[in-house]
């Protein structure tokens, strides 16, 4: 239901941009799972372009490397 207000409101303020949300989830030693899904994500190539990233806990530490991008 958030996501689909965020989509929402993003058409209304420019309807020509689409954006992504992720959901990486899992802190302490579970936080290794989302770097290991955001490495994996970029060695297919595909892997999508962030223009906000937050984070908590383990969040906190993955979260600049989502925001860089795949480089």
């Amino acid at each position: 239901m958030l996501q689909e207000a965020l989509r929402a409101r993003a058409r209304e303020v420019n309807p020509d941009a689409s954006a992504d949300y992720p959901g990486l989830s899992g802190g302490s030693d579970n936080g290794a799972y989302g770097a290991g899904i955001l490495l994996a994500w970029s060695g297919t190539g595909d892997r999508a372009t962030f223009k906000v990233v937050t984070g908590i806990t383990a969040g906190v530490l993955i979260g600049p490397f989502a925001f860089l991008g795949s480089t």
